[in-house]
């Protein structure tokens, strides 16, 4: 570095000019331990750290987890838990370094240095910015002796690069180790080794790096339970202590409030999200739900206190603000408009009832049951089974009967639905032919025309989040009955300000990409299980998935600036794999059926008029959650808007076709299912066949982001993140991609 750098750096006059800066702030408003630290300064930092980090950064251990590049406390705490569950690490003890930032030796950091870092003049400004005082609250000087200036550029690199020998020295006493910043875990199979490491801990930092302990560490065994980084372990859990959850519930109260426009502040969302963020990847499920019900209760209390002052005027103001709130399991995120309702019901009950104040909530949903990985493997297993995979098994087989309650189709004309106490009734001249729970139910299919319902089930479905969906013969839907409470106007306007924003090619590169790599892993799912019975598949596979790979990576690679011509080259890329993907489905069913290849219009083969039928029932079900999601259906981005076609529609179904139909349909032609189709129409029992394999599909637990979720609920969590990138609330959107 220049040597005249230095001196401009350290200049009196620039030092007087920040003096100057400070008791201009500080003398009526006050300063507290503010550091001599000029924005021209923080620029020089920021030069230097860019020249100093490479080569000091590249010897870090991977044991450290603060202020890195791809490192962050999650992965401090997933790492902390694969020791103690996967590498049997069972005896520990968590220690914390004691005012670790404001203690650092200035004089052995800079020895430190001296060895890295070739340039003196370098050496000279960090010692400067080390060693500059600090002016208090009552604009005095106050000389700084040791430690480094929190929240100035070079920090976080320098206390991170002080420690790296103490963290060499603990690898090498081969135990469990995991650090964030002053914070630290040791891990060992052995009582006797986690004793030995905790004791060269506290030796090595108190002699050779003149810093101690905020107290004697202590060995524990896991069972005793212990908290790093804000979460609890236990045995093998990951939990939230009791301290930590008041915290959080406390903070998110505090932070729930109705400004003067009848809107919850931005703040509160923002807080929110850092909780989902955070917790919501660490946490298991049945944690996150209990969360969520002490979160219920703060919701309805401070919502009844603006229901009573007026400051919510009306239901649908009410519905509205809770239609922003998210929860943080994915349970209570699905029984979001339950919940809604109950809350807005019982609060007015409670307003009419003279009630001051709102002493809880009764919330209208069961809690779930533990719930284990699915081992999603097909394939042939050793036997004897171990008894995990029984119970797997097993789970599989009342998870299918739970999905069957959620579904109704009616596929005959002359039926007459209705609700009689807590179950749904289908009559047929005046007999019952099917009478099913109301508690579990979602969707209602009507195949047939000549269907009859009562006034009180299509309330019921409106008050209760159930989609009654209408279909042709060919399965394109006709009709669809919602709640209406979802649509939101602001999101509207930001879909259409995202035509210009460059949002939108945001999403249709993430999208299509999904696309692309869910026909892949289809593909790659087929020939895992037949490249040793079905040699021509087999071979035609080899042949061309290079091409469908490297088609997927020139989606990534498509310059974005111009709209319009974005979408002429996704849709040229676009229909180059998809002649490459039917020509290896053709392959693959050519020894069972006839197929033609993909056609979309006057189909009359049975492939595609099941494929046509069965993204029919998918139209209806993504049109659901677009619109639950508050998104316009017609508003769309890789399809161009026309007069009464919900192009969003076709624009988000992309992802999801290949599990939610390709693979139904694929499964119902080479298992043999019997099928009648005449003049390109499907008979009556095959399409209520096919609607049954679709809806199967589409209620099939799989494993997503490490949780057990059905396809339809991954498909109304990724139109909620679409409707987040479109308002602003995330700046990318992940595709769903289906494992293989």
């Amino acid at each position: 570095m220049d040597d005249k750098l230095y001196q401009k750096v350290v200049d009196h006059h620039m030092l007087m000019e920040a003096w100057q800066t400070v008791k201009t702030k500080g003398s009526s408003g006050g300063v507290d331990q503010v550091s001599v630290n000029m924005f021209q300064q923080n620029i020089v930092q920021v030069a230097v750290k860019n020249v100093i980090a490479p080569n000091i950064e590249k010897g870090f251990y991977p044991c450290s987890y603060a202020y890195r590049h791809n490192k962050n406390t999650l992965m401090a705490i997933k790492q902390s838990s694969f020791f103690i569950v996967k590498e049997n690490r069972k005896w520990l003890a968590v220690c914390d370094i004691d005012n670790f930032f404001d203690t650092i030796p200035h004089d052995l950091l800079l020895q430190k240095l001296e060895k890295k870092v070739r340039s003196q003049a370098i050496i000279n400004l960090i010692e400067c910015w080390l060693k500059m005082g600090e002016i208090n609250k009552n604009v005095a000087w106050n000389d700084r002796i040791a430690g480094v200036p929190q929240g100035a550029i070079l920090s976080p690199l320098l206390s991170n690069f002080y420690l790296h020998p103490f963290d060499g020295l603990m690898l090498k006493k081969r135990v469990g180790f995991v650090r964030y910043a002053d914070d630290f875990v040791i891990l060992s199979r052995k009582k006797s080794d986690a004793i030995n490491a905790a004791n060269t801990a506290q030796w090595y930092l108190t002699e050779k790096l003149k810093l101690k302990l905020n107290a004697e560490p202590k060995v524990i065994h896991v069972s005793e339970g212990f908290e790093f980084l804000g979460v609890s372990f236990k045995n093998n859990d990951t939990l939230l202590s009791k301290q930590k959850t008041l915290d959080l519930l406390l903070t998110l109260s505090n932070n729930l409030k109705i400004d003067k426009s009848g809107n919850i502040v931005p703040l509160f969302y923002t807080v929110c999200e850092n909780i989902r963020k955070y917790y919501g990847k660490i946490l298991p499920e049945q944690i996150l739900e209990n969360l969520d019900r002490e979160f219920v209760q703060i919701i309805a209390g401070k919502l009844f206190y603006y229901r009573k002052n007026k400051t919510i005027a009306s239901k649908k103001q009410f519905a509205d603000i809770l239609s922003t709130i998210h929860y943080f399991s994915y349970h209570f995120g699905n029984e979001r408009v339950a919940l809604a309702n109950a809350m807005i019901a019982q609060c007015d009950a409670a307003i009419n009832q003279g009630l001051q104040k709102f002493v809880g909530m009764e919330i209208p949903i069961s809690e779930q049951a533990d719930e284990y990985p699915e081992d999603e493997n097909p394939a042939d297993e050793p036997k004897p089974q171990s008894a995990e995979k029984i119970i797997a098994r097993k789970r599989r087989e009342y998870q299918k009967l739970e999905s069957a309650g959620m579904e109704l189709v009616v596929s005959s004309p002359g039926v007459f639905a209705g609700i009689s106490q807590n179950r749904i009734v289908l009559k047929k001249q005046g007999r019952v032919i099917h009478s099913m729970p109301r508690r579990n139910l979602r969707n209602i299919s009507i195949l047939s025309r000549g269907v009859a319902m009562s006034s009180n089930l299509i309330e019921y479905c409106a008050e209760n989040d159930i989609a009654i969906h209408f279909l042709k013969y060919n399965g394109s839907p006709y009709a669809q009955l919602i709640s209406p409470a979802f649509i939101r106007a602001k999101t509207g306007i930001a879909q259409l300000e995202s035509l210009d924003n460059g949002i939108a090619q945001k999403f249709i590169q993430a999208s299509i990409s999904g696309k692309m790599k869910n026909q892949i892993n289809l593909l790659k799912y087929y020939h895992k299980y037949r490249k040793n019975t079905d040699p021509d598949f087999a071979l035609q596979f080899k042949n061309k998935i290079t091409s469908l790979k490297k088609l997927q990576l020139k989606i990534k690679e498509l310059p974005t600036d111009d709209l319009t011509l974005f979408r002429k080259s996704v849709f040229a890329i676009e229909g180059q794999t998809a002649a490459i993907y039917w020509t290896l489905i053709k392959v693959l069913l050519d020894k069972h059926v006839e197929f033609p290849g993909r056609l979309h219009q006057e189909a009359v083969d049975i492939v595609n008029c099941l494929l046509n039928y069965g993204y029919g029932i998918l139209y209806s079900r993504i049109w659901q959650a677009i619109q639950q999601a508050g998104l316009n259906p017609y508003i769309s981005y890789l399809h161009s808007s026309e007069r009464n076609k919900p192009g969003l529609v076709f624009d988000f179904i992309e992802e999801f076709r290949q599990q939610a139909v390709d693979r139904a349909v694929i499964a119902f032609i080479t298992k043999g299912e019997e099928y009648e189709i005449k003049d390109g129409k499907l008979s009556d029992n095959t399409r209520k066949r096919i609607t049954e394999k679709v809806l199967e599909r589409l209620n099939n637990v799989e494993d997503f982001r490490r949780r057990e979720t059905r396809l339809s609920e991954i498909i109304r969590f990724r139109a909620d993140k679409l409707s987040q990138l479109i308002v602003g609330k995330v700046k990318t959107y992940k595709p769903y991609v289906a494992k293989w």
